[in-house]
């Protein structure tokens, strides 16, 4: 999207730079045509030192000179103007900090004023235009270019840093990929005995771990969903919605016994491990590696014991006995938090033609749901959005079918992700169009 966005402004760009090929008497030159001699010279004069290497790319030069040296006149980069008049000094801004261009038409002096910011006085540039004609041809350049490149430059940056951000999430999956290749090897190594107790331990670490994971997993699932007001399905808890405080609380507390285990086992088989000789090596070599899971699950820990004690407005310890968990649970906070939240419809591979159908007024319902919602929770912000994007909020213009297609785009990217998983940018086009008067009562 950025890409194609970006290839489409600078076919704009392109456009307007031809327009101005060959004006005279500044000679004017294009991108690849400009000659290598006067670029040259021109960076040599007045081009801040900098070598042809060292510089934005030029996409226009003009020659203000008499005999085409280029020593006089300017230069555009994508992202700079530079120029240089005869017996003056050089100068050169950054395109993005212009704010406001004007003619200058006095009788001996005529070409164009810059105000740039953080600059206490207007530049001028006054190049060699005997007529009003190739004065007004320079000027619409000049306030044609300079906006689409401060543009061109935004997206380019917002492209390159996806670009980059990708190449480090490869990186990150390759070294992920390298780690647990490692490990496996070192998991599956054999051991010179099955029925050494030493071993039969590790083992249990291991399975240990396994719990713990998963109950973690369950902690997080809870947090977001809380947070977020969305959960995967009605199931998700599977004992049902009236024990959702109790198997919320029990997880905590089952995974704070589990973590305590680990860390003790760890730390006697590590002792254990330097006295015996027998298996010593891969029995360290899993050992380090139980030992990477300590830390990030007590921060994992931590942070649900802290997110459950704000939750419930009481300080929970780790320590929390059955009875407090039970005493906790009959308020029932958790379980009214996830009757009123959006849940996710169940994907099942094995359905007739009569349920998909069902299942697609249904998902549409939940999807209308889902909207609502967020429209109601979030109307101001909503709006607030809307204003400062430009879109003209009247209620004629929100009569016009376009308008409303511009306003779903941007509510479309304001959705959380959970929702824009089940609805698309024409649920949200319709949504609109069937919610218009609300939307038009809502702006005024």
């Amino acid at each position: 999207m950025i890409k194609e966005k970006l290839e489409e402004i600078w076919e704009k760009i392109e456009k307007i730079l031809y327009q101005c090929k060959g004006l005279e008497p500044l000679k004017v030159f294009i991108g690849d045509e400009i000659p290598k001699s006067k670029l040259n010279n021109a960076l040599n004069s007045y081009g801040q030192s900098k070598k042809d290497d060292e510089i934005e790319p030029v996409i226009m030069l003009g020659d203000d000179t008499a005999f085409g040296s280029a020593t006089d006149g300017f230069f555009i980069t994508t992202e700079k103007f530079y120029f240089h008049e005869l017996l003056k000094p050089s100068d050169c801004f950054d395109i993005a900090d212009i704010e406001h261009i004007e003619k200058i038409s006095e009788s001996f002096n005529k070409g164009f004023k810059f105000r740039i910011k953080g600059r206490i006085n207007d530049i001028k540039f006054l190049p060699t235009l005997p007529n009003k004609k190739e004065q007004d041809q320079l000027f619409n350049l000049f306030n044609d270019l300079f906006p689409l490149l401060v543009e061109a430059n935004k997206l380019k940056e917002i492209y390159q840093n996806e670009i980059l951000e990708k190449e480090r999430e490869e990186a990150r999956i390759i070294k992920i990929q390298a780690e647990e290749k490692e490990q496996k090897k070192i998991l599956n190594s054999k051991f010179d005995s099955a029925n050494d107790e030493l071993l039969q331990r590790i083992d249990k670490i291991f399975e240990n771990i396994k719990e713990i994971d998963k109950c973690i997993t369950l902690a997080f699932f809870v947090e977001a969903g809380i947070k977020l007001q969305y959960f995967p399905s009605n199931d998700f808890f599977g004992e049902g919605t009236e024990f959702v405080d109790q198997v919320s609380l029990i997880t905590y507390r089952e995974s704070v016994g589990l973590y305590e285990n680990l860390k003790n086992e760890c730390n006697n088989l590590s002792i254990v491990a330097t006295v015996l000789q027998k298996n010593q090596d891969i029995v360290l070599q899993k050992l380090a590696f139980a030992n990477e899971f300590i830390e990030p699950y007590g921060m994992a820990l931590e942070r649900f014991r802290a997110f459950l004690s704000e939750l419930y407005g009481v300080e929970i310890q780790p320590n929390i006995t059955k009875d407090e968990v039970s005493k906790l649970a009959e308020t029932k906070i958790i379980q009214s938090i996830y009757e009123k939240s959006f849940k996710f419809p169940v994907l099942n591979d094995e359905i007739d033609e009569d349920d998909e159908i069902d299942g697609d007024e249904d998902n549409e319902e939940k999807a209308n749901s889902a909207l609502t919602n967020f429209f109601v929770s979030n109307s101001d912000g909503i709006i607030e959005k809307l204003k400062s994007s430009g879109v003209l909020l009247t209620a004629s213009a929100l009569q016009n079918n376009q308008n409303i297609m511009r306003i779903a785009n941007i509510v479309y990217n304001l959705l959380p992700t959970p929702i824009r998983i089940f609805v698309s940018i024409e649920t949200v086009e319709n949504f609109l169009f069937e919610n218009r008067d609300w939307l038009i009562d809502k702006i005024s």
